[in-house]
């Protein structure tokens, strides 16, 4: 999946963002033909224990382009 600047591919690595753990960005699925396929598609790597219970933080964002995409970050809960 192509990232909407439009230089690298999702598990490239050269990268025109920046990797963080327990956070994803999310893209426009570009290749969704059918009404199951999800809306936007990223990828996440975490370092949390299996089962742990998160805070789930969704935001709408803007490339430089203008094009929309969703933030998506984990928070352990009880962790301040």
């Amino acid at each position: 999946m192509a990232n909407p600047e439009g230089s690298t591919e999702v598990g490239s690595n050269s990268k025109a963002y920046e990797d963080r753990r327990n956070s994803a960005a999310c893209f426009k699925n570009r290749d969704k033909r059918e009404d199951w396929h999800a809306d936007y598609l990223g990828v996440m790597v975490t370092d949390l224990p299996a089962g742990t219970k998160c805070w789930v933080s969704v935001r709408k964002r803007l490339t430089r382009k203008g094009e929309v995409y969703v933030s998506v970050v984990l928070k352990p809960q009880g962790v301040k």
